[in-house]
């Protein structure tokens, strides 16, 4: 009987450190897969921000190109609009200058009309004068 329960008792011996190596085997595993998971998860985040700063770059230059459009957009408007002061300067000018012409020219009409008619006054005082002495 002894000898059976000493069986009995390494039997219980075994089993009792059967489950504790299969115990520590598993919490190994477990502790190899959260460290595998936090690798990955380190990984991925550095994947997630390697792509957003390509992403932020990308926007950046997007950003850069949309303002030189529009500087350049605007430079043209702003030279289209001195080029439109400009003639309509020039234009205002002609036809002050055209006006001015005209305005000379009915000045000189009308003073060569009063000389004119002056000198046929005159020369009628003239002729009157003439018959009359």
């Amino acid at each position: 009987r002894a000898y059976t329960k000493s069986l009995e008792l390494q039997l219980e011996e075994g089993n009792r450190s059967l489950r504790e190596q299969n115990e520590e085997r598993k919490r190994q595993l477990h502790q190899a897969a959260e460290q595998r998971k936090q690798a990955l998860i380190l990984q991925v985040e550095q994947q997630l921000r390697a792509q957003e700063m390509v992403l932020d770059e990308q926007t950046n230059q997007a950003l850069m190109s949309l303002k030189k459009a529009a500087l350049d957009q605007q430079a043209a408007l702003d030279q289209q609009a001195a080029a439109l002061t400009l003639e309509y300067q020039q234009r205002k000018m002609q036809e002050e200058y055209i006006a001015t012409q005209a305005e000379m020219h009915k000045q000189y009409l009308e003073n060569q009309a009063r000389l004119q008619t002056e000198e046929r006054s005159l020369q009628q005082q003239e002729v009157a004068g003439r018959c009359g002495a």
